[in-house]
């Protein structure tokens, strides 16, 4: 079995080459993942019986969690995106106080 193609292909898929760029997605998706994490933080602190300010740490803590691991892992470069754009803060904080009302 002739396997060349196959190593090409994988070879052409690692370059450096075709990795150089930026690629930057629309804020909407940013936001949206902040908005769905923090409330599952939110509503998992409230199933545990936390406090309020328990509950807002669960929702800050997941709902921006992740988006500082992924630039400070994969970005490299610059502030993150929850550092850089301030509605990010706002959007999970928004987002504990709508679990709490449920």
């Amino acid at each position: 079995m002739d396997t060349a193609w196959l190593e090409s292909l994988w070879h052409g898929l690692l370059d450096a080459q075709s990795l150089r760029g930026t690629f930057e997605l629309p804020a909407i998706f940013d936001m949206g993942a902040v908005f769905f994490f923090a409330l599952t933080g939110a509503l998992a602190a409230i199933r545990r019986g936390y406090d309020f300010v328990g509950l807002f740490i669960m929702a800050f803590v997941t709902g921006v969690g992740g988006g500082l691991i992924r630039d400070g892992l994969f970005i490299q470069q610059g502030l993150p995106a929850v550092v850089a754009d301030g509605r990010l803060y706002r959007r999970a904080d928004l987002d504990q106080l709508l679990a709490r009302r449920q």
